[in-house]
C-alpha cells in the first residue's frame, strides 16, 4: 500500500468517526407507545369488555351481532344500538318476551338522530321520548345515587340527551335524574322490566374502564338475583325493501312514476303499423362488384387485371384472327384507331403489371372494357 492510499483511508476513517460521534451526541433512543386500536374480537365487538366483566363474576354472558334469536325470559337483554332494522313484527316479539319476564335494557332510537325525531316503534307506545338539552348543567359527568345503595358513582353521559316519561302509563319502578333531567327510567311491562337509558356509551370497550362505569353497568343489568346477560353489539342489516322505504322512498316514488310513464308510452303507437319490407334478391352484378372489392383489398389486384386482359385477348382471337401475327406496336395502333382510346393509355392497360392506386386500377379496367366493346 502506498503512502497516498494510506492517507486517504485514514482521512475517511476520521470523517466516519466524526459523523458517528456527532450522531451519538445529538440523538438518543426513545421508546414511545402508539395506539394501534383493538385486535381480534374486540375490533368487531364493541361490548366484549362488558361481556368479560360479567363472566368474571360468574354470570353467563353472550355477545351477538343482531337480534336473530331471543334469550330465555329469565335473562337480561341489552340493546344499546339504534334498532333501525327492527320491524313491527320483531318489536312485537320483543315486547312479548319482556311481558313473559325478561329484562330489556335499551336506548331510544331517537337518541341516535341529530334532530331527536326518529320514530321508535318500541318506546313511543310506552310514552318514553327524548328531550334535547340546550344548555346542559352536568357537563357530561353525572353523580349517580342509586337507591337502596350506599354507592355513589360517577358516570360519563351525553349531556344533551335526557328522557321524557311524562306520557307513560306504565308503572315506573325507578327513575334517576340530575339537574338536566332523567337519564334512566325503569318501567314494568307485564311480568318483565324495561330499563331505558339516555346514553349507553359507558359500556363500550373504550369507556367501560373509566370512572365508575362497571359498577353502574352491574346495577343497570342485574335485578337482585344474577341473570344471564345477552349483549347486542350491532344491528343486523335490515331487509332491502325496508331500507329503501325508510331511506330512499323519494327515489322509489320517482322510479315508479317513470316506469308507469314508460309502460304507457310503450303501449301506444302513432299511426298504423308499417308493412314489413319484402326480401329482395341481389343482382348478379352486385355479387361481382363485391367480389372485386374483396380481392382488391386482399392485395389480388394483379389477378383481376390478368383476367380482364385474357378476356380481351380471347375477344380479339374471335373477331380479328388476322391480327394474331402483328407486332405489339401495330396492335396498339389498330386498337387506338378502333376504340378511340389514346395509344399510351392502351399500352399501360395491357403491359403494366403493378398499378399503385385504386384510381389507376379502375382506369385500366375501364380502358380494357372500352376496347373489348369496340371490337
Amino acid at each position: 500500500m502506498s503512502l497516498r492510499h494510506g492517507l486517504i483511508i485514514a482521512l475517511l476513517l476520521a470523517v466516519c468517526g466524526a459523523i458517528g460521534y456527532w450522531f451519538y451526541t445529538h440523538f438518543e433512543k426513545e421508546q414511545k407507545e402508539i395506539e394501534v386500536g383493538y385486535h381480534g374480537a374486540a375490533r368487531v365487538n364493541t361490548l366484549l369488555a362488558a361481556q368479560r366483566y360479567f363472566e368474571s363474576f360468574g354470570v353467563t354472558a353472550r355477545s351477538v351481532e343482531g337480534l336473530t334469536e331471543f334469550p330465555p325470559a329469565t335473562a337480561t337483554l341489552i340493546i344499546p344500538t339504534a334498532r333501525y332494522e327492527m320491524g313491527a313484527g320483531k318489536v312485537q316479539r320483543l315486547r312479548r318476551w319482556v311481558e313473559a319476564g325478561g329484562h330489556l335494557v335499551v336506548v331510544p332510537t331517537s337518541a341516535f338522530d341529530t334532530k331527536y325525531e326518529r320514530v321508535d316503534a318500541l318506546l313511543d307506545p310506552l310514552g318514553i321520548h327524548v328531550n334535547e338539552v340546550d344548555e346542559p348543567q352536568s357537563g357530561g359527568l353525572v353523580d349517580v345515587d342509586w337507591p337502596e345503595s350506599g354507592d355513589f358513582m360517577t358516570v360519563h353521559m351525553d349531556a344533551y340527551v335526557r328522557l321524557d316519561r311524562t306520557q307513560t302509563k306504565n308503572k315506573i319502578l325507578l327513575e334517576l335524574t340530575d339537574e338536566d333531567g332523567a337519564y334512566l327510567v325503569r318501567l314494568a311491562l307485564g311480568r318483565g322490566v324495561i330499563t331505558v337509558l339516555a346514553d349507553a356509551d359507558f359500556l363500550t370497550n373504550h369507556s367501560i374502564a373509566q370512572n365508575d362505569h362497571v359498577a353502574y353497568l352491574w346495577r343497570v343489568a342485574q335485578l337482585g338475583a344474577k341473570r344471564a346477560v345477552w349483549l347486542v353489539y350491532s344491528d343486523s342489516m335490515p331487509p332491502l325493501h325496508r331500507w329503501l322505504m325508510q331511506h330512499a322512498w323519494t327515489a322509489l316514488i320517482a322510479g315508479t312514476l317513470c316506469l308507469l310513464l314508460w309502460l304507457w308510452a310503450a303501449s301506444r303507437r302513432f299511426g298504423p303499423l308499417l308493412a314489413p319490407e319484402p326480401l329482395m334478391r341481389r343482382r348478379l352484378l352486385d355479387h361481382v362488384e363485391a367480389t372485386g372489392r374483396f380481392l382488391w383489398r386482399a392485395g389480388q389486384g394483379e389477378q383481376l387485371m390478368k383476367g380482364a386482359r385474357q378476356a380481351l385477348y380471347r375477344a380479339l382471337e374471335l373477331r380479328h384472327p388476322a391480327w394474331a401475327g402483328i407486332s405489339s406496336q401495330d396492335l396498339y395502333q389498330r386498337l387506338a384507331e378502333l376504340s378511340g382510346v389514346p395509344q399510351e393509355q392502351i399500352q399501360i392497360a395491357l403491359l403494366y403489371t403493378h398499378l399503385g392506386s385504386e384510381h389507376e386500377f379502375t382506369k385500366a379496367i375501364q380502358t380494357l372494357e372500352r376496347i373489348r366493346k369496340s371490337l
